[in-house]
Parts: structure tokens; sequence; C-alpha cells
């Protein structure tokens, strides 16, 4: 026996006598149905616009209790785009609704009545530190145990870079000094693996400030202006955060590429959001923009001009003492035998800092494999042969 007060309930909107039709809106949900009469259980004569009803799979049915369908919701905003609101409930939640009230706010708290589909804000959003349900997950929580020594090699890029942060973060004050403001951002650009997104871990760990980490592809939406959205929504945050903050885009290639008479409208409006971002916020806050690249050359030239991105740091493959540093530092980590590291070294020119890495992750694969307590010096040539042979057919190399 089919039960008739199970099903999804939904409302219906219209009645087309002619072609025993009716339209069915779901309460919780944008979901629309066309719904035939043939499918109706009971007196099709009794049927009104606005009455509810249960649709379970193609069978449909009035709602026998329809006093007991929850009418009223209530909602905190986290979503505003062309003329709905994306809202999400204590369960966390999400539905799409239609916004009738311009002036709703995202993280407004909200009541919604599913019949009548009015809206009543109940809290308006005014703190300073309003964190949107959108951008938390672009809040990344540095760890104590980074610092600038846990990256090895590059010592002269790492050195530059820390003296960046310092006289740009920690002695702010000293410019004032000079008439001059701090910068506003800088660029790391180089081959993947190299140590770039580390670095900016490393920055985030150092300074302790709010460090909003966003990976450039992931922040690109079908929705349009919701990817600008969410871009100014991380400014705003930053803004906004008493003792300053860190935004680090990586893959910045992906939401900047440069215009050209063929870019598409999406990839335009996202360009010049984030450059209004970068001209809108004061440097003086302690607000600093990090980005990174494996393609320099596709980014859109009006960021790197002097203003927004003011340093350009490129991190070139490792070289021979690099290799020496890296390798030396990650197998004192790690239980092992004799290592012909300084062979090694001699047969990885071109090799990131990544790769070398993964010479000890294929090694201690190989050792757990023969149920091994320590590498051994075959575990490491084979592990170095099994890098190198991914390393060819990659088609590795560097791009400058």
């Amino acid at each position: 026996m089919t039960r008739i007060n199970c099903g999804i309930p939904a409302q219906l909107t219209s009645i087309h006598t002619e072609n025993s039709e009716v339209t069915a809106a779901e309460l919780y949900s944008d979901g629309i149905h066309i719904l035939q009469f043939q499918d109706y259980v009971g007196n099709v004569s009794e049927l009104r616009n606005n009455d509810l009803i249960l649709i379970n799979g193609k069978v449909w049915s009035k709602h026998p209790y329809p006093s007991s369908i929850e009418k009223i919701c209530f909602y905190s905003v986290a979503k505003i785009i062309d003329g709905h609101i994306l809202v999400e409930d204590a369960n966390r939640v999400r539905v799409w609704i239609p916004n009738k009230k311009p002036s709703i706010q995202i993280g407004d708290f909200i009541k919604y009545d599913f019949i009548s589909k009015d809206i009543t804000v109940i809290e308006n959003n005014t703190a300073n530190d309003f964190l949107s349900l959108d951008i938390a997950p672009y809040l990344y929580k540095p760890t104590d145990t980074l610092h600038y020594e846990n990256f090895y090699g590059y010592s002269s890029l790492v050195s530059r870079i820390k003296r960046f942060f310092d006289i740009n973060l920690r002695k702010k004050d000293l410019l004032k000094k000079y008439n001059s403001h701090p910068a506003k951002g800088i660029l790391f650009a180089g081959n993947p693996g190299t140590g770039k997104t580390f670095l900016g871990k490393i920055i985030a760990s150092e300074f302790k400030l709010p460090f909003y980490l966003i990976n450039g592809p992931s922040i690109i939406s079908k929705w349009v202006g919701d990817s600008e959205n969410t871009l100014h929504s991380i400014f705003r945050a930053a803004s906004q955060s008493a003792g300053g903050a860190i935004i680090f885009i990586d893959e910045i290639d992906a939401i900047a590429p440069a215009r050209t008479s063929l870019s598409s409208q999406h990839d335009t409006r996202l360009v010049e959001q984030l450059l209004t971002e970068m001209d809108g916020f004061n440097s003086d806050n302690n607000i600093m923009v990090i980005a990174s690249t494996n393609r320099i050359d596709s980014i859109d030239p009006a960021l790197k001009r002097p203003g927004r991105f003011d340093r350009i740091e490129v991190f070139p493959p490792p070289t021979l003492n690099d290799r020496l540093e890296i390798l030396t530092s990650k197998e004192s980590t790690i239980p092992h035998e004799k290592l012909p590291i300084k062979e090694i070294v001699k047969r990885t020119e071109g090799f990131s800092s990544a790769e070398l890495c993964a010479i000890f992750t294929e090694a201690i694969q190989l050792a757990v494999d023969h149920e091994r307590e320590k590498i051994s010096e075959l575990d490491f040539i084979q592990g170095f042969n099994i890098v190198e042979k991914t390393r060819k057919k990659n088609g590795r190399e560097y791009i400058s």
C-alpha cells in the first residue's frame, strides 16, 4: 500500500486544464515539476493554485496534513547572486531562495517563509570580525613547527624574501620616516615543485597573522559573479583583521590571465576584480598579498607593476649546492644506511625540490616492501631511477 503522506513537499504554481498538466515548485529547493493529471490520486477538480502536494517519484497527491509542513525556517546568508541568496541553516544545509530585499547582506540572519516567500531580517551583519561562510575554507591555520630554517637550499633567495617581509611587515614604522608605504605584494615565479607554496606557509607561521590560502582554480565558479564575490569577501575579511593579514594566491595565472580581445567576460571580470582589490586596500594595515605562478608570462601585465606586486622573485631549479643541502637535510630525518648522496646530486641537474624529496619517498616504499628497517643504498639508487624515469616520461624541463 502506497503511503500518501510520503514525498517531497511542493506548492502548485499553475494549473493547465487544456493539456492536463500542473506545475509545482518544491518548497525546500529550486526544483520545478511538470505533473500530469492522470498521475494524481484523488479528485482533480479539488486542486487550486498554491495547494500543497507531496511528490513521490511519478506519483503525487494532495498533502493530507498541510499544517504539518514547516513553513518558517531560520538561516544565515552565505552568498548573494543574481536575485537569489544562498542560505545555510543550523545543520549547515544550504539552499537557494529568491531574494526580494536588496538590502540583505552576506552574514545576515533571516527568517524565511517558504509559502509566502517573505524574508525577514532578524539580525544584520555589523561585526568587524565577520568571516563569511564561503571564505572560511580559505583561512589557513599555520603551524608553529615551520620556520625559514625548514626551507632547504635557495639560501640567497630565502634571505632576500625574509628581508622583504621583515621590512614591510615588522619595520613599517621606519618606512613612514622616509614618507614611504609598505609594499602590497610579492610574486613567486618558477617551475612546479620549487617550494613556492611551502615558503608561503613558512611565512604564515613566522608572522602569526591570519593567512588566506587561495588556490586559483578552486575559486572559479560557474555562477556569474560568484568568483568575484568570494575574492572580494576574502580581501574584506583581511582588511578587517586588526593585526593585519596575508593573502596567498596560488596559481594566480588561473584567475588573472592576460586580457586580450579573445578573453572571456568571466576572465576579464575576475582580473578587474583582483586589480580593484589590490588597489583598494591600504598596505599600512599590515596586509600583504603573495602570489605564485608557473607561467609568469601568462599573467595580466597590469598586476606586475609596482604598487601591486612590487617584487617578483624567481625560483630556479636548485643548484648543485642546493641539491646537496636538500638531500642531506632529508637524509638526516630518515633511518638509513650509507647513501651515495654526492653521486646522486651530480645526476639530478634540473630536478625540482619536490622531485629530490620524491627520491626518498620512492626509496622508503622499496624499503617497506622488503621489510627493511633502514633505507639501503640500493633502495636509494632505485628511488632515483624511478623519479628520473617519471621526469623523462612527463617531459619535465625548466621554463624560464
